[in-house]
């Protein structure tokens, strides 16, 4: 519940820095910009990796679910972990994924798989691309583009 009640705060948090960037003055912005980031770096980040933890091994929908909104929040973020966040619970728990992509309309799911392929790519890069794993893996991820490129 914890990490969901951070997932929502930062996503309130950027919505409103998204919402509000283009009307305050630049001083405004780049303290409100300064805020966002420390938020990010001091309470995200370490739930986030939490949230890894619990989704890469749980049933846990609702929070994949406030993952997954988080992610499409942060699409202004150029933050790398996001997509190999997604990406690290892909390769342990891939079912959920899937289950999770299912509950967001096709244009979120374009986003989200953008996020995965490239979390997923990052993460195995220097991996034996042969490995039985990462080949089934790969086959389910272009699987999951196809649920929504039809």
């Amino acid at each position: 519940d914890e990490v969901k009640r951070i997932f929502r705060k930062a996503i309130e948090l950027n919505e409103d820095f998204k919402r509000r960037s283009r009307e305050i003055p630049l001083s405004t912005y780049t303290n409100k910009y300064m805020e966002l980031e420390k938020f990010q770096e001091n309470v995200l980040m370490p739930k986030l990796a939490e949230a890894v933890k619990l989704l890469s091994s749980g049933k846990d929908i609702d929070l994949a679910v406030e993952f997954f909104n988080l992610l499409i929040s942060y699409k202004n973020s150029a933050n790398e972990t996001f997509s190999y966040s997604l990406a690290e619970v892909f390769f342990d728990n891939p079912s959920l994924i899937e289950e999770t992509f299912k509950r967001f309309d096709h244009q979120d799911q374009r986003l989200l798989y953008s996020r995965l392929e490239e979390g997923w790519e990052n993460m195995i890069y220097n991996k034996d691309k042969n490995d039985e794993k990462i080949r089934g893996h790969s086959k389910r991820l272009h699987n999951l583009k196809l649920q929504f490129d039809r």
